[in-house]
C-alpha cells in the first residue's frame, strides 16, 4: 500500500476502502490513515480496525474517530485504545462512549479520562462504571462526577 500517496488513498471509494485486507490496510502507512476523510474512516470495516496496530490508530484524527459507529469503537483494542490522546478520547460522543468495552475502559490513562465531560461521563453503563480503576475514579473531577 505504500506505493499509494495520500491523495490516491484519499480518493479512494468507500467500497474500495473495504474491499481491502486486514493485511493491506494495517500495512499503510501513518500518513496515510490521517489523510483518510471522514466518511472513509466510517466505512471501514471492524475486522480492519481491528486489525491496525496502535500506531495507525493513532494517526487517526479526532473527527475521523468521531465518524465511527459503535460497532468500529468497539473493534477498538485497548491497546490501540490506550494510543489514543485525551482529544481523541474527547471526541467520542455519547453513544460512541456507550460502545467501549471494559476491557477498553480498563486502558484509559487518567489524562484520558479527564478529557471526557460530565455528560460523556454519564454515559457510562454500570458495567464500564466497574471497569475503572481506583486511580481512574480518583482522577475524575468534581465537574465530571
Amino acid at each position: 500500500m505504500t506505493a499509494f500517496n495520500e491523495t490516491q488513498i484519499g480518493a479512494f471509494t468507500s467500497a474500495q476502502l473495504q474491499a481491502l485486507s486486514n493485511t493491506s490496510l494495517a500495512a499503510l502507512a501513518d500518513t496515510q490513515i490521517a489523510a483518510l476523510s471522514t466518511a472513509q474512516a466510517s466505512s471501514l470495516t471492524a475486522s480492519q480496525i481491528t486489525a491496525l496496530d496502535a500506531t495507525n490508530v493513532a494517526e487517526f484524527t479526532a473527527a475521523q474517530l468521531h465518524s465511527f459507529s459503535g460497532t468500529q469503537v468497539k473493534a477498538l483494542t485497548a491497546t490501540n485504545m490506550a494510543a489514543l490522546d485525551a482529544t481523541q478520547i474527547g471526541a467520542f460522543d455519547t453513544t460512541q462512549i456507550g460502545a467501549f468495552t471494559a476491557t477498553t475502559i480498563s486502558a484509559l490513562a487518567d489524562d484520558q479520562l479527564g478529557a471526557l465531560t460530565a455528560t460523556q461521563i454519564g454515559a457510562l453503563s454500570a458495567n464500564q462504571v466497574k471497569a475503572l480503576t481506583a486511580g481512574n475514579i480518583g482522577a475524575l473531577t468534581e465537574t465530571q462526577v
